[in-house]
């Protein structure tokens, strides 16, 4: 979240205390978290805003990312067998039984995904 905040994105996260995943998911989220990182520094830098909320259920942990620009994300295209991208991120929350998705919503670009906790 540094890289973000160094071009002066406003980046807020909420994360309630005490999340449990197995080490796969977790492993899963941060390469999430990375890729959208990723994603608004090289697609998107004149965002203003980041916003990154987790939500906890018993069986489920979602996570939506969201900024605010109304830049395009291109599919991966010759990224996609370096394994980065939108397509490969999918693929691999499906592995674990989850879903993902990424659209314009309004004005702002939106990653969610939902994967079980196990």
């Amino acid at each position: 979240m540094a890289h973000l905040r160094g071009l002066g994105i406003e980046v807020t996260v909420g994360v309630p205390s005490g999340i449990q995943v197995s080490h796969s998911v977790e492993t899963t989220l941060v390469h999430l978290l990375t890729e959208c990182t990723t994603n608004v520094l090289t697609h998107a830098p004149q965002a203003a805003l980041v916003d990154i909320q987790f939500m906890v259920g018993e069986s489920r942990v979602d996570v939506r990312f969201r900024n605010d620009s109304a830049s395009p994300v291109r599919e991966a295209g010759s990224n996609r067998d370096r394994g980065y991208g939108l397509r490969p991120m999918t693929e691999r929350v499906e592995l674990l039984g989850g879903a993902l998705s990424a659209q314009r919503d309004g004005g702002s670009w939106l990653v969610q995904a939902s994967l079980p906790r196990a």
